[in-house]
C-alpha cells in the first residue's frame, strides 16, 4: 500500500485574561475537509520541530505574528490524527499573554474562551479540548 504522508501541525492556543478570558481562532475557508470550521492558529511544518528548540521557535513565531513576545509559553499535548493519505501529528502549545497582543493578524478571531466548545472544530481540536 502506498505510504501516507506525514504533515506536522502546531497549534497554539492563544489566550489572555481581559476583559472575559479570550483566545483566538482561525476559520478554515480552504477546499479541502475542514472547510468551515474552526481551528487554532496554526504554524505547520514538513520536519518536526525538534523539542530541544521548540519553545524558542514558539516565541519567534508569536513575536512575528502578534508584535511581542508572550507571558508564558507551555508545551502541551501531541496528538496524532490519521486521513486516508496522510498522517498529521500535532502539538498543541499553550501561550499565555498578559493582555491583548498589540497587532491581531486578520485571518484571526478573538473570542470568549469559553466559546471555542460551541463552535464547529475538526475531530482533531474537539480531542484536544476535551483532553484541556
Amino acid at each position: 500500500p502506498p505510504r501516507t504522508a506525514e504533515r506536522h501541525f502546531y497549534y497554539f492556543d492563544v489566550r489572555w485574561p481581559v476583559p472575559i478570558g479570550t483566545r483566538l481562532v482561525h476559520l478554515r475557508n480552504g477546499k479541502d475537509i475542514w472547510h468551515g470550521l474552526y481551528e487554532l492558529p496554526l504554524y505547520e511544518t514538513t520536519a518536526p520541530i525538534p523539542a530541544k528548540s521548540l519553545r524558542r521557535e514558539c516565541v519567534e513565531r508569536m513575536t512575528e505574528w502578534f508584535g511581542e513576545k508572550p507571558a508564558c509559553i507551555e508545551i502541551g499535548p501531541c496528538l496524532t490524527h490519521q486521513l486516508t493519505h496522510r498522517t498529521i501529528i500535532a502539538r498543541f502549545v499553550m501561550v499565555n499573554y498578559d493582555c491583548a497582543p498589540s497587532k491581531i493578524p486578520d485571518n484571526l478571531q478573538q473570542i470568549a474562551s469559553g466559546e471555542l466548545k460551541n463552535l464547529p472544530v475538526s475531530r482533531l481540536i474537539d480531542r484536544y479540548l476535551s483532553e484541556m
